[in-house]
């Protein structure tokens, strides 16, 4: 462990190595293709990180309460005017409302269809086919502190006519338990609109 090692930071506290040094290999004489050990002839290494949690009160359980929130950015309006703009940026914050520290946070965050990601979030990654965004959170957040990060979405694919858009559900959740597993599901709807000034839509 980390000598002044702080429990709030994300770095990695605890680091194991092992290496195997490599001896004179003899080219002529291959190693046991069917053995379950390493060729000890050759190099290796190999690292493992061990996870743990403290911080979590005298029963030594992480027991935190997070809870997602999804909001349009400042720079858009509702309904959304389809066709306004290329792309829309949603806010997403995952917030530790009570309870111990929330570690190993992760947001998922579903695609609708004709939605695209433009630019996403450093912390997040496409799974499913593009149809969900998986982001790890910073962690651990501590009670009462929370993470927010902004997704631009590509908006080209809608269409006229289209109502809504909804981002549904938006979950998260840590390797601490939980408190409340009511709020880990929020979603949002977007409200759409279509406006003639946008020659290229039918808005009849």
């Amino acid at each position: 462990m980390k000598d002044g090692f702080n429990p709030s930071s994300e770095e990695t506290p605890l680091r194991l190595s092992a290496t195997v040094a490599e001896r004179k290999k003899r080219e002529t004489d291959p190693f046991c293709p069917t053995c379950g050990v390493l060729d000890p002839r050759t190099a290796h290494a190999a690292v493992m990180e061990v996870p743990f949690q403290i911080g979590c009160g005298t029963d030594g359980t992480c027991t935190a309460d997070l809870a997602p929130t999804v909001a349009l950015s400042d720079d858009f309006q509702s309904p959304y005017v389809i066709g306004s703009s290329e792309f829309v940026t949603l806010v997403f914050t995952v917030a530790n409302l009570a309870g111990d520290p929330a570690f190993k946070p992760v947001l998922k965050i579903p695609v609708p269809a004709g939605i695209t990601v433009k630019k996403g979030a450093k912390e997040c990654t496409s799974q499913d086919a593009d149809s969900r965004l998986v982001c790890d959170i910073p962690g651990p957040i501590k009670s009462g502190f929370d993470h927010t990060l902004s997704i631009d979405f590509f908006t080209g694919g809608l269409t006229a006519g289209l109502e809504s858009v909804s981002w549904n559900p938006v979950e998260v959740y840590s390797t601490s338990g939980d408190d409340s597993n009511i709020r880990n599901n929020r979603g949002m709807v977007l409200r759409m609109t279509c406006r003639k000034e946008y020659s290229y839509l039918d808005c009849t």
